[in-house]
């Protein structure tokens, strides 16, 4: 009886200390998440850098992160630096009003003309309302940057994560391994499987995202979109970005083809945006990721599109991983069912 009290103590502490460990991490889940995808996908050159270096934990560790930084937070930083200089600038033109005595005018204009054209008898002021949502933009665009400052220490959180993931995951795994009642051998499958799933999403992605850019720029330059090739490049980028995709290039672009009269070619680059384009993402990008963990591309599509209405923009990864977990646990089921009879 003294023995189930203090059981059930520990336990009750156990859980405590579990939940308030919870809320503690809870902001920082996210930026722990990408660190251990990124852990996974760059591996491979983190014991490369090893082996040059002869081990010396410390140094490989930080100089892999200075390579992946170098690879991908450097250039995403740069992007983004240039992103918010253009947003500064659009900020203060619409705040003057210097944008709806030109570009608004005549979008307006072509717009009620276009309109006018079905239901002549339609009384619409679309200036009215384009000036309506510039007021509602201007009046919250300091908002949109309110959270900069909680987006710097995610970005340390994960950078820092990474570094101790390298030097230490080892580590980690063997500790995983000693908390588990599984046998090494069925969590050892876990552990594969997971990587295969994060290296197939992720690398999966990165080649329809430059399919996708190549699609896009080779459509704005049959269709005559300035700067095609400079467009298709931030297309291939905004593709790596969930829900919002190459829809971010290809909105506006056809957008401009529309304002300025070209009803023929804003039909086609609309047709080919929605064919070549968006079922490039919806058709290839499943079958990619079910090469590397073999599981049918309709219940992976199933579980980009699950993870994204759970877990938000980084479900695209939490959803085909965590599918692949539970696919593993089932293939496993009869081997454990076996071997505990």
């Amino acid at each position: 009886m003294h023995r189930k009290i203090e059981l059930g103590f520990f336990l009750v502490i156990a859980v405590l200390a579990l939940v308030f460990t919870y809320f503690i991490f809870k902001p920082y889940l996210t930026a722990l998440f990408l660190a251990l995808v990124i852990f996974i996908v760059f591996k491979p050159v983190h014991k490369k850098i090893v082996g040059a270096l002869g081990g010396r934990p410390n140094l490989s560790s930080a100089l892999t992160v200075v390579v992946i930084s170098a690879l991908i937070l450097v250039p995403f930083a740069v992007f983004g630096s240039i992103l918010f200089d253009e947003a500064t600038d659009l900020y203060q033109r619409i705040a003057n009003n210097e944008i709806r005595a030109g570009l608004l005018a005549r979008a307006s204009d072509s717009v009620e003309n276009f309109i006018g054209r079905f239901a002549p008898r339609a009384e619409i002021e679309l200036e009215d309302y384009i000036g309506n949502t510039l007021g509602f933009v201007v009046k919250n665009f300091n908002q949109v940057f309110s959270g900069l400052f909680q987006v710097a220490v995610n970005l340390f959180v994960m950078v820092l994560g990474l570094f101790f993931l390298f030097r230490d995951g080892d580590k980690l795994k063997t500790n995983l391994l000693a908390l588990s009642p599984l046998p090494d051998a069925y969590d050892l499958d876990i552990f594969d499987h997971v990587e295969r799933a994060v290296n197939s999403v992720v690398r999966g992605y990165l080649f329809i995202g430059l399919i996708q850019g190549l699609l896009t720029g080779f459509g704005f330059a049959i269709f005559g979109v300035p700067n095609a090739a400079l467009w298709g490049a931030v297309a291939a980028v905004t593709s790596l970005i969930p829900v919002i995709g190459t829809a971010a290039v290809l909105i506006p672009g056809i957008a401009y083809l529309f304002f300025g009269g070209h009803l023929g070619a804003t039909a086609g680059l609309l047709v080919w945006g929605v064919i070549a384009v968006g079922l490039v993402d919806n058709i290839l990008a499943p079958i990619f990721i079910e090469r590397g963990i073999k599981i049918h591309p309709f219940l992976i599509l199933l579980s980009l599109l699950g993870g994204l209405s759970f877990f938000g923009l980084t479900g695209f990864l939490a959803g085909p991983v965590i599918l692949s977990i539970f696919v593993t646990l089932i293939h496993l089921y009869p081997r454990v069912v076996k071997d505990a009879a």
